[in-house]
């Protein structure tokens, strides 16, 4: 933004230089039919003294802008500035209405020329400042996505059961279900949850236990869809949202993650239990009462 509207900034300034021209070219094309009229020879000294200093000063301005995409006259800004200077010569030297008609045709043209070149300048400044917000706003907005979505991955981040395990825990869990049934509201698409419990069989150390239940959490992150979030939401309780799954498709996880959990606990069956069932969400069925729904144990 700072650049653009430097830009702005050097473009208002020859804008401003350029309607400076637009004056001085109109009154010298005046000022040259005047002194070919007039009989006063003490006017005559002064128009020529004037327009002299004035195409002198106006040429650099010719010299900057002679390259100038918007310019409409018959050649370039400079070329059309010295075939009025070389007319203006040519009159002071043998005076006379014919010539001066012709300074001031040539005057008036440049003029114009001058002054459409100065339209077209400003058009291009509004234009380029409309951009330059547009683009200011979008990069402002996309800057502030980009650190919300930073802040909430740092934050999903901190928010774990275990620092070992990286599985989120009950309150993310919940959250997360609250967003997903919204959208599933919204896009009227299915939502599903499996629920994992582990039942330990006594006789065992609260190591061999711990390790278990670590194995069991990699295993499930392992296992799972991107879009499916893992959490373990008690010690002994592991849960998974399931976006954009149906009765079927859940119960078909849950065939799928108890035989795998099965197969990869196979030494440990006398150490634990695991028992896994699948919850889809109703049609008009409020988040809270399905979420009580998923996590509720039965004796």
């Amino acid at each position: 933004m700072p650049i653009g509207m430097y830009i702005v900034y050097h473009q208002m300034g020859n804008f401003v230089s350029c309607e400076k021209v637009v004056r001085d070219t109109a009154r010298s094309g005046g000022d040259m039919l005047e002194m070919a009229l007039t009989p006063d020879s003490q006017r005559q000294k002064i128009l020529i003294q004037r327009i002299d200093r004035t195409l002198k000063d106006d040429r650099s301005w010719f010299v900057q802008n002679d390259g100038s995409p918007y310019y409409v006259g018959n050649s370039t800004p400079l070329k059309d500035y010295e075939s009025l200077l070389q007319c203006w010569k040519d009159l002071k030297q043998s005076p006379s209405r014919e010539k001066a008609l012709q300074c001031w045709t040539e005057a008036r043209s440049l003029t114009f020329a001058v002054e459409r070149l100065n339209t077209l300048t400003f058009t291009s400044i509004r234009n380029k400042m409309f951009l330059t917000m547009i683009l200011s706003v979008i990069l402002l907005l996309l800057l502030v996505y980009v650190v919300r979505y930073y802040m909430y991955h740092q934050v999903c981040k901190g928010i774990v059961h275990s620092p070992e395990e990286g599985l989120h825990d009950r309150e993310y869990c919940r959250l997360s279900l609250t967003q997903l049934c919204a959208q599933a509201e919204r896009s009227e698409r299915p939502l599903s949850t499996t629920r994992i419990d582990v039942k330990k069989i006594p006789g065992h150390r609260v190591e061999v236990y711990a390790k278990i239940l670590t194995k069991l959490g990699d295993v499930l992150k392992e296992t799972t869809r991107l879009s499916d979030v893992v959490c373990r939401i008690q010690d002994d309780t592991f849960f998974i949202l399931m976006p954009n799954t149906d009765q079927e498709g859940a119960e078909m996880a849950v065939k799928r993650i108890h035989t795998l959990l099965n197969k990869r606990f196979e030494k440990e069956k006398d150490k634990i239990e695991i028992e896994v069932g699948s919850f889809t969400l109703k049609e008009g069925e409020k988040c809270n009462d399905f979420w009580k729904r998923s996590i509720k144990r039965h004796a």
